[in-house]
Order: C-alpha cells, then sequence, then structure tokens
C-alpha cells in the first residue's frame, strides 16, 4: 500500500489524509486527589470520554517505521492484530517517526530493496508500554506511554481519525473499557481536569492537576479531598483492568 494513504477498514475504504497525524510529545507530571464535594460540577462544561486499552498479550503490534527511498522520506504507524483483516496504518512525520526509534521502541530491525531502506521498531505492553485510544468529544486520540518514574513518565499523543479510534475501540482494545465525563476549570493559574466515572467505575470522581516539575507548588480548591497519586489503583490502565465497583468494600 502507498506510504501517502492509510486505511479506513471499518468503512473497507481508501482514504486518502490532508494531513499527517499530529503527534503531541511531552513528560507528564500530575497529581490524583479525591474530590469533597460536587461543588466542581458547574465550574466546566463536561465532554464525554471513552478510552481502551490493548494487550500485546492478544497478538497485537504496534509499529513505527521510516521509509527512505532516491528523493524522499516518509514515516508511518502500523496497528497488527489477528482481529483485523488488514494492518491499520497512519502516515505520520519522519521527524517523529524517528524520534518514537530513539526514545520507545525496541526490537530495531533495518531491511532494504530496491533502494527503499526501512526501519522498524516496535511498541509492546511487554516493554512497559501503554497502549491507549481514546474518544475524547469528536477527536480520536492513540496514546503511547512509557513506565512512570516518580509522578512523571513520557507521553506520545497522535491525533486520528474518530472512526479509527473506534475501531480500535471496539475491535482491539480489552473490555471493561473507561467511560467518563471531563470537566477542564481554570484554579490559581492551573488547570485541573475533574474525571466523572461511568460504567463500572461508576461513583468514582478523580481531579488531576499536571505540573511542569515534580516540587512545583500549587493551591487546591476547597473542593478537593486527599491525594492518591502513588495508588496505582487510580490509574486509568488500572481501571480498566479492576474497576471500582469491583473493589473490596466498595
Amino acid at each position: 500500500m502507498p506510504q501517502h494513504e492509510f486505511l479506513c477498514r471499518s468503512t473497507s475504504s481508501r482514504c486518502r489524509p490532508q494531513n499527517y497525524l499530529k503527534l503531541l510529545m511531552s513528560t507528564e507530571i500530575e497529581r490524583k486527589f479525591l474530590t469533597l464535594n460536587e461543588d466542581w460540577k458547574t465550574l466546566a462544561t463536561p465532554v464525554p470520554y471513552r478510552q481502551g486499552y490493548m494487550n500485546s498479550d492478544r497478538g497485537h503490534q504496534v509499529l513505527i517505521h521510516t521509509n527512505t527511498d532516491p528523493g524522499r522520506t516518509s514515516g508511518f504507524l502500523e496497528i497488527r492484530s489477528p482481529n483485523l483483516p488488514f494492518p491499520i496504518e497512519h502516515l505520520i512525520p519522519i521527524q517523529d517517526a524517528k524520534t518514537l526509534h530513539d526514545q520507545l521502541c525496541f526490537d530495531l530491525r533495518t531491511t532494504t530493496n530496491s533502494g527503499c531502506t526501512r526501519r522498524t521498531g516496535a511498541l509492546s505492553t511487554k516493554a512497559g508500554h501503554t497502549l491507549r485510544s481514546r474518544i475524547a468529544g469528536d477527536r480520536g486520540i492513540f496514546t503511547i506511554k512509557t513506565k512512570t518514574v516518580g509522578i512523571s513518565r513520557s507521553e506520545f499523543e497522535f491525533e486520528i481519525p474518530i472512526v479509527a479510534a473506534q475501531q480500535l475501540l471496539n475491535t482491539l482494545c480489552e473490555q471493561p473499557q473507561i467511560d467518563k465525563t471531563r470537566r477542564k476549570i481554570a484554579y490559581e493559574g492551573f488547570i485541573w481536569e475533574v474525571d466523572e466515572f461511568a460504567g463500572e467505575n461508576l461513583g468514582l470522581v478523580i481531579a488531576e492537576i499536571e505540573l511542569s516539575h515534580e516540587a512545583q507548588s500549587f493551591t487546591k480548591p476547597h473542593w478537593v479531598g486527599p491525594e492518591v497519586t502513588g495508588d496505582r489503583r487510580y490509574y486509568n490502565s488500572a481501571l480498566a483492568q479492576t474497576p471500582f465497583t469491583r473493589w473490596p468494600n466498595v
């Protein structure tokens, strides 16, 4: 398949993107808290979120490729699975693909054929990567995260067509999935993200604040309660495996 195209397999049609997928790279430094009351509910408009997580033990593969041939270079993200009739491929900027190779991928391999050199690296939950598909309002997002060290981890986000995000959620991501609404609330120079969970995590509300460094100080709103940053049960990927309503004594 030509590298300048990607496949929307859910409609069995070939779609030509108008732009490269947008990659957002960051170091995620966040702290998590429970809430004390519902005063936050009137402070922002809720946006619906649905997200799920891939498990490489199911045979799903996420690959990052760079192709180099005379006069052209390109990069693309490829998702393979026994659950898909064909791989899903998305064009990404070559520099972003090289960054992922250098910072995150393992099992790097280089092949040459007919003057074209391809370099391929793999991403896997077996290597500690978190692989997430998300629909946030009307946006599709595919996210790759590294292991958490302290309260920090690297995060790579691609904006993808919403139809592709839906396909990943419906065919590759584990069950149960995360359903929630998110409110973004400005307070004292920071943005608090308040997630009100539904489905199998009904009854749980988490307020998160993202910092520029781990020692950065901030003021908590009056509706923010005890901190749960170090408790892995409150991470979304953990809630997808052991939902809040299944916890003992909940």
